[in-house]
């Protein structure tokens, strides 16, 4: 790869300032194909990650990793598109995990849409430097999942 601002942008992913420091320290090469494995592994976002593998894509040579690429970011978009669709007997469970000691925060919604509008509302009442993540499953509901008898 010959670009050396998105090398630099990977190499900030790793968490550890040690092998940073190491990495700059040796000149360490890493090969487009490592490059594409720390963006997988340490991206801090799906939208920052799809990004750089896409740049990762535009700056390398090797026909195989642009083929893995292109079908990696393709899958992951029509899973995401699969994901945010309503769907019949489905729910989104969301669940707010917190750093202190709060319980988890669970609530069940029945589109996407309402799921963003559930977390925008809740987090005006909230501290965000307390809420570790989010978490959000879609969940096929069965008959068995009724309270009726």
């Amino acid at each position: 790869m010959n670009n050396l601002n998105l090398e630099k942008q990977i190499i900030e992913l790793i968490p550890s300032q040690t092998i940073k420091e190491v990495i700059k320290k040796t000149n360490h090469k890493f090969t487009d194909i490592e490059y594409v494995q720390l963006v997988e592994e340490f991206s801090i976002s799906w939208h920052s990650k799809l990004e750089l593998l896409n740049q990762i894509k535009e700056n390398t040579d090797n026909n195989n990793l642009i083929a893995y690429i292109e079908a990696y970011v393709k899958s992951e978009i029509n899973a995401y598109h699969k994901f945010i669709s309503t769907e019949d007997n489905y729910v989104y469970d969301v669940i707010m995990d917190y750093i202190s000691n709060y319980d988890d925060e669970r609530f069940l919604c029945s589109s996407f849409d309402s799921v963003m509008k559930t977390i925008s509302n809740y987090k005006k009442y909230i501290d965000d430097s307390d809420l570790k993540h989010i978490k959000i499953v879609k969940r096929k509901i069965s008959k068995w999942d009724t309270l009726e008898e």
